[in-house]
């Protein structure tokens, strides 16, 4: 019982509240890139910002949890690692998508 709530205080409590702030700053991440975007033309940058932002946050994360379980088993940091090339996929397709969405107009493809 003692060995079970050392694990829930030292392990799973700060992984949860790294994870809490680490989705409140990517709502905030969010909500600037957004405001940014309104106001200027660069969207093609800021989307690009915003990736390199994710995963600099993803990483940093992954970081503290490794320094927090120091000796425990690190199955949730390899979790981690995993969801860190996950969100990097996606924020690559998305890039990849709105960049063909933006010069697909440039286009003009023929009605066969």
């Amino acid at each position: 019982m003692l060995l079970l709530l050392q694990l829930l205080f030292l392990w799973v409590l700060p992984e949860l509240l790294l994870l809490l702030l680490l989705f409140l700053l990517q709502f905030l991440l969010r909500l600037l890139l957004l405001f940014l975007l309104h106001h200027f033309e660069w969207w093609l940058f800021l989307l690009f910002v915003q990736l390199l932002l994710h995963l600099l946050l993803w990483y940093i994360f992954l970081l503290l949890m490794l320094v927090l379980l120091q000796g425990y088993p690190i199955l949730l940091s390899v979790h981690f690692v995993f969801l860190l090339l996950v969100q990097c996929l996606k924020h690559l397709l998305l890039f990849s998508l709105s960049f063909f969405l933006k010069n697909q107009t440039k286009f003009h493809f023929p009605l066969s």
